[in-house]
């Protein structure tokens, strides 16, 4: 995921009032460990880190 579209995606759906969605084909992730090169913990942490550069939603990190 770029990190350009995450941000849009976050802002977006700040705009609607909605939760974040993001959506993929089975060629661009593997079923057992999603996208290349990222565990699901990197995927939670680009979304996080794209709400706070947008300044949409608060985060509240708990480690």
């Amino acid at each position: 995921m770029h990190p350009l579209v995450t941000e849009a995606a976050v802002a977006q759906s700040f705009h609607d009032g909605a939760p974040p969605l993001s959506d993929a084909t089975s060629n661009q992730v593997d079923q057992l460990d999603g996208y290349p090169g990222m565990r699901p913990s990197d995927l939670r942490d680009l979304v996080l880190e794209s709400a706070e550069r947008t300044g949409t939603f608060k985060v509240a990190r708990s480690c």
